[in-house]
Formats: C-alpha cells, structure tokens, sequence
C-alpha cells in the first residue's frame, strides 16, 4: 500500500433556538492507493468490482481479461495483510479491511521493455470505500487489527 486516507465531510447542525451549531458528519469515506506486482486474472476480476471479466480459451494455459459495457460496479470487501518481522525473530500482522468499496479507475499497465533493470510490471490501484449501512454503527468503514 502506498496510501491510506479518511476523509470526513463535516456539516452544521443547529437545533431551532440552540445557541451554537453542532459538528455532524455529512459524509465519511476512505481512500486506499498502491500496487499490484502480480498478475492473476481472477484477482483482477474480482478486485475491479465487476467491470473487467475472463476467459480460457484455447488451451487451460490461456487466460484473458477484457473490459467494456458494465452498466454497474458490484461493491467488494478488501483486506490488507502486512507481516512485520521483528529483530528477535517474532512477528506480527497488521490487517486493513474496507467493508464496501470499488476500484476508482480502471486497470492501468505501463509496459516494460526487455531489458529494463527491474523487468516487474506494477498494476497501480485506487480504492473508495463507502459506509456499509447493514452493519453496526461506528464499524460500517474499515478497520485495522494488530495481532502480535
């Protein structure tokens, strides 16, 4: 990951005859960015909310992904693993999950040339995620769990 953001959008609440407005939240939504270093064609199908489907064709060995004329992204639930490794040898996991988002744009390669220094192509990604309503208040946007 590259970027995690919560973004709150604020409004003004005043009731009738309240001498001082109250701070609400008008909206909430969190932004996580990065990239992608492999290519598996049913990641990227699931990942992209349904805009991007795939094939086999010819041979079990081909695979494909093809894009175009989704009326509608399906919301997904993302998790972010990290495993720290400390000096004494223990570990620890760091776990980032957004309950309802989408990709923000659309699959992006920059391809490289035979004889880059660093041949690894990297798949960037952009996630919205919005406030999931079905579950309890205060755990409807994302979480982080630790585990040591």
């Amino acid at each position: 990951l590259s970027g995690f953001n919560h973004e709150i959008s604020l409004v003004d609440v005043q009731a009738g005859n309240a001498p001082d407005p109250l701070n609400g939240v008008a909206m909430e939504t969190v932004t996580i960015t990065g990239e992608l270093i492999e290519f598996q064609t049913a990641n990227f199908v699931t990942a992209w909310s349904g805009i991007l489907t795939s094939q086999t064709a010819y041979t079990s060995n081909l695979s494909y992904i093809s894009a175009g004329g989704a009326a509608t992204l399906t919301p997904k639930c993302y998790m972010f693993t990290n495993r720290h490794y400390n000096a004494s040898g223990t570990s620890c996991l760091t776990n980032i999950v957004v309950y309802k988002g989408y990709m923000t744009k659309g699959l992006a390669i920059t391809p490289k040339n035979d004889q880059d220094a660093d041949p690894i192509n990297i798949f960037p990604f952009e996630i919205r995620g919005e406030i999931d309503a079905t579950r309890t208040q205060k755990d409807q946007l994302f979480a982080i769990r630790r585990v040591a």
